[in-house]
């Protein structure tokens, strides 16, 4: 055998090796309670085999970022908890980045129905592709501070304002692309907005994280109940009066 042609052999042996590494799809494996595969095609992502932890914050990244309005990580936890029908996905989140008006980034309350419509549009239209997920609730956490100067020196005071859930029926129903802030109350299968949220400013435009338009979100006329020690976000009461069931215990 010439030396051209060994070393062409070992050339192809050696691309035969990387193949075999990586994938021919450029699959990304993430570990976790059960194994999720992530492939990105055409910039979307494909899922396959059961919901994890790990797969829920890579989407999350994917369709958010990771960081929250004051820069610190943008998911608080994510549980799974299995359930009649699938596993019941909760996702506790912070504000993601204010907009910027002038030479400040500025947080106001009244955009947090807003904020908390971009997050669910973004982040549940790609976990229900999962074909084990039943339910996904995603609980906003942030500031009641009428505003907040993100340049200035002032302390967050965060907590649960912002309650979203779906369940896999009600979620196959609706046009994830015309959802936001104004139909959410009516379309999820259950919502509430802590009732200390200011109504959202008719002059702020778009649909997005600045916080949309269009009337405020409903709110119920009393907060949640109190969940036990230990039980996580606990129910909420929906903008209809109904019940809005939380995570289980922890």
């Amino acid at each position: 055998m010439s030396l051209s042609a060994l070393l062409l052999l070992i050339f192809a042996a050696a691309l035969l090796a990387v193949g075999c590494g990586t994938g021919a799809s450029g699959a990304t494996t993430t570990a976790g309670a059960g194994t999720s595969t992530l492939n990105t095609v055409n910039g979307h992502i494909v899922r396959q085999g059961p919901v994890t932890q790990d797969a829920v914050k890579q989407i999350i990244s994917h369709e958010l970022g990771d960081k929250g309005e004051m820069g610190e990580a943008l998911v608080r936890n994510v549980v799974l908890t299995p359930e009649a029908g699938g596993t019941f996905v909760q996702i506790d989140i912070n504000r993601t980045d204010c907009p910027m008006i002038g030479m400040h980034m500025v947080c106001t309350a009244n955009q947090l129905p807003g904020v908390a419509a971009t997050m669910t549009r973004s982040v549940m239209s790609v976990l229900f592709e999962y074909s084990d997920v039943s339910r996904v609730q995603i609980n906003l956490y942030s500031d009641l501070a009428t505003m907040i100067d993100m340049n200035s020196t002032g302390s967050m005071n965060e907590k649960l304002l912002v309650k979203t859930m779906f369940t896999r029926d009600a979620a196959a129903k609706i046009d994830w692309a015309s959802y936001s802030q104004d139909n959410a109350a009516k379309l999820a299968s259950g919502y509430w907005v802590d009732p200390a949220v200011p109504p959202a400013n008719p002059v702020t435009s778009g649909g997005s994280a600045a916080g949309g338009t269009g009337a405020p979100a409903a709110a119920p006329s009393a907060p949640p109940a109190t969940p036990p020690a230990g039980a996580g976000a606990g129910p909420s009461t929906g903008a209809s009066g109904g019940s809005m069931p939380g995570m289980p215990g922890m």
